[in-house]
């Protein structure tokens, strides 16, 4: 082997290029993810759908359910779906917390528009 062009360190910087590599597109991928929520909080229509994953992962219910013929499995299941939907929320608090204060604000007016309809048929 010629000893001129041996570097015993070439892997080692090898793996540390790599690994600034992996960590610039993580954090890249990160941003973007992080520009996504914030663009679905920013509409009105975006912020009804996070509501409606919030409310269908369970994440404002019990996850006991006394009717389940499995109770284990039952509250296993539903606490699944509840981290998904904490995971939404955590992320909306995280980057745009103002906008799901505006998103409650605009369910309680659709919640009474629709109980006023209601009344109304």
């Amino acid at each position: 082997m010629d000893e001129e062009g041996y570097d015993p360190l070439q892997n080692l910087y090898e793996e540390e290029q790599a690994r600034r590599e992996q960590e610039r597109y993580a954090q890249i991928e990160q941003e973007t993810f992080d520009r996504d929520i914030e663009v679905l909080m920013s509409t009105e229509q975006g912020r009804r759908f996070a509501w409606r994953l919030l409310e269908r992962s369970g994440v404002f219910l019990s996850t006991f359910n006394p009717k389940a013929t499995d109770l284990g499995m039952n509250m296993a299941f539903e606490e699944g779906k509840k981290q998904a939907g904490y995971w939404l929320l955590s992320e909306i608090q995280r980057l745009c917390p103002q906008q799901y204060f505006v998103m409650t604000e605009e369910q309680k007016k659709w919640q009474m528009n629709r109980l006023r309809l209601a009344r109304q048929a």
